[in-house]
């Protein structure tokens, strides 16, 4: 090492370099110029140690003392050092029972201190498993169960939930989610501002873990979402909407259908290759399949519970609203809950009743993004299946800009935009009225006509809009 580890002092003939015994690392002289025993690494002598070694051990000494001052002390100590990469690193390798043990003996000002000190290390991704294995996530917890009343020790203890809570531990969900869950909702109607932002966050991010995300559902989680989204906050709605997006849309039922896609198309391009083990591929397949539609049948149930808890908790109303935000994610957030939401006929009649159409077809002009135009052609589709919306989705503004979008799309068959469009237009040629204003529309007759006699998979679409329309 040509430098000193603390303060990058380069080394020659006069700076000579010391290693520390603690840690082992090297420095410069007034680095490393204290001395002490560490009988712990059988030195009885004072031997040389790094100042950071040093005040480590000092602040270990006052931990254990009984003397209220010298804890403060060690607290503070403690929550300077976790500002120092080196120092972070220390206190996870060789101190977090010094952690534990000051959070065992209750006092304010230690625990503003070395709370504010777990938040800090809990933010390094690395360092979680540690802090997670000791016993600090239970004792924080308790305090957050029985609080004394200080903000700032809320406020850090929060901070800290936010960086854990993004790891997938059992853990997370026994200290987290089933003791203090419902305290986090409670804390995100706070008064203080940063401590709703940061139990929003929490919140959200249990909502993102697979295993704490049923606890949101059970202990009124959507019902915190729901109060989120009515704020005027931008970062407080765009939480909500995202956790509600993830509570009410089925990703894995999209995964898994281009993964049954894919895998027809692997089977047909290799058929020829397998003959002889057609069968015991086929068995092999059947068993897959049931297996998987088991797994499917029961990730579905469980969906159309968070989608029924969602509608009944309210969400509805709020989303509507947020359809004018002109803020993009919270945008992009609100139509993918809807679009999903959407799939239920009870909530097809709901969104259609309460006024979400027209914002859904000013919507689909917007360019900036091509997923905020495609959640609402989706919803929009959705909504075209109950009858009960027909007399709602025939406005002249809708076929408009449906034609617009699929004239100018339609040699693009890999658009989904192009293709729920083409669906959606389907629908609507299926009605009389709409039959009527397709058929006065001559460039979006003329576009479908090109695709009827086109060879691609939207040539089945074309041709049943084209056909409802030339038929009297």
């Amino acid at each position: 090492m040509a430098h000193c580890l603390n303060c990058n002092l380069q080394f020659n003939t006069i700076q000579r370099r010391h290693h520390c015994r603690q840690c082992g690392n090297i420095f410069c002289n007034n680095c490393s110029s204290k001395r002490q025993p560490l009988p712990q690494l059988h030195y009885d002598k004072p031997v040389r140690i790094c100042n950071r070694c040093c005040d480590l051990a000092t602040y270990s000494r006052q931990a254990g003392s009984l003397t209220p001052s010298d804890r403060v002390e060690s607290a503070k100590g403690l929550c300077t050092l976790t500002h120092d990469t080196l120092g972070r690193k220390m206190i996870i390798a060789n101190y977090l029972d010094i952690i534990v043990l000051l959070l065992n003996n209750f006092n304010v000002t230690v625990y503003k201190h070395i709370t504010k000190a777990i938040a800090n290390l809990s933010e390094n991704e690395i360092y979680r498993i540690d802090i997670l294995e000791s016993n600090i996530l239970s004792l924080l917890s308790e305090y957050l169960y029985n609080p004394q009343g200080d903000n700032e020790i809320v406020l850090n203890i929060s901070i800290t939930f936010e960086y854990l809570s993004m790891e997938e531990n059992a853990l997370i969900r026994t200290h987290i989610g089933e003791k203090c869950l419902h305290i986090i909702a409670e804390l995100s109607r706070s008064y203080n501002n940063q401590l709703r932002h940061s139990s929003s966050i929490v919140l959200l991010n249990l909502t993102k873990n697979a295993m704490t995300r049923d606890l949101i559902i059970r202990e009124g989680g959507v019902q915190a979402f729901i109060a989120m989204a009515l704020c005027e906050d931008i970062s407080l709605q765009s939480a909500s909407t995202e956790a509600i997006s993830i509570l009410s849309t089925n990703r894995k039922k999209r995964k898994e259908k281009k993964r049954k896609e894919k895998k027809r198309k692997e089977k047909k391009r290799k058929e020829k290759k397998r003959k002889e083990k057609k069968r015991k591929e086929k068995k092999r397949k059947e068993k897959k399949e049931r297996n998987s539609g088991l797994i499917n049948s029961n990730y579905l149930i469980i969906v159309a519970k968070y989608q029924r808890k969602v509608v009944e908790g309210g969400a509805l109303p709020p989303l509507l609203l947020l359809l004018n935000s002109p803020v993009e994610k919270i945008l992009l957030y609100t139509l993918s809950a809807l679009s999903s939401l959407s799939e239920n006929v009870d909530n097809q009649l709901s969104i259609g009743q309460v006024g979400g159409i027209k914002p859904m077809i000013n919507i689909l002009s917007y360019s900036h993004d091509n997923r905020i135009p495609f959640h609402a052609a989706t919803c929009l589709y959705h909504l075209s299946l109950s009858q009960s919306n027909y007399s709602l989705l025939i406005q002249q503004e809708l076929f408009d800009v449906l034609s617009k979008i699929i004239i100018v799309n339609y040699t693009n068959t890999s658009h989904d935009l192009l293709h729920i469009c083409l669906k959606l237009l389907g629908n609507l040629s299926n009605i009389k009225e709409g039959k009527v204003i397709i058929r006065k529309n001559q460039s979006i007759m003329s576009i479908l006509r090109i695709m009827v006699y086109s060879t691609n998979h939207l040539q089945s679409l074309a041709s049943i809009i084209f056909n409802n329309c030339e038929s009297h």
